[in-house]
């Protein structure tokens, strides 16, 4: 069933015989560790990648839905709860991804880059459309030029929110090689309105 499924999901996520925090192995678990690494987003309290840890938590949130005996009725508002939690549970997946991506750029290793880009660029289709075509041109039409590395990391960081992550979830490349970006503090004033929670990605509906 359902629980079944998700055990199924958090299994090849983590990985056979995975060490907690470990980046050794060759599971999307071990990937997220050695991206951390990289860029400073392990869990100060247990070593874990941040995204590990999220996902981990997520999986737990969406255990506890199934629980409930009325979690698969029709009038039960399980399906949406899970909707949401899948989605979350998605943009962290990316996370370690963008990482990487960056991590083969400034390293200048092609084939890496044209791996991760492809599993990164398509996903932001459906955000900033001239922000996409630039990205696919460079990243996926072309080979990666190096002199092009700061646009593409502003396009790349242009798109966090939509993929449903921030600058702190990426973190900054080995501290001192690549900044971490910036956000915008949340009661950061649109047309002299201050809100006060995280609504500017839906400010952006109108871009391009």
């Amino acid at each position: 069933g359902s629980e079944n499924a998700l055990e199924m999901f958090i299994a090849f996520w983590i990985g056979y015989q995975q060490a907690a925090g470990s980046d050794d192995g060759s599971s999307p678990y071990a990937m997220a560790e050695r991206a951390a690494t990289l860029f400073g987003t392990s869990d100060a309290s247990n070593g874990e990648a941040m995204v590990n840890s999220n996902i981990k938590q997520l999986f737990n949130e969406a255990q506890q839905i199934l629980s409930f005996p009325n979690a698969c009725r029709p009038e039960s508002d399980s399906a949406s709860q899970l909707w949401g939690i899948l989605h979350r549970t998605v943009s962290q997946m990316q996370v370690p991804l963008v990482q990487l991506l960056i991590d083969a750029m400034v390293r200048e290793e092609q084939d890496r880059i044209s791996l991760y880009a492809k599993a990164v660029v398509p996903q932001m289709s459906s955000c900033a459309a001239s922000a996409y075509r630039r990205l696919k041109e460079n990243l996926l039409d072309r080979t990666y030029d190096p002199t092009k590395f700061v646009d593409i990391l502003a396009d790349l960081q242009g798109n966090y929110d939509c993929l449903g992550f921030g600058c702190e979830d990426v973190g900054a490349y080995q501290t001192d090689k690549v900044a971490q970006c910036a956000e915008l503090p949340v009661n950061y004033p649109m047309a002299e309105y201050s809100p006060t929670s995280h609504v500017h990605l839906h400010s952006k509906i109108d871009l391009d």
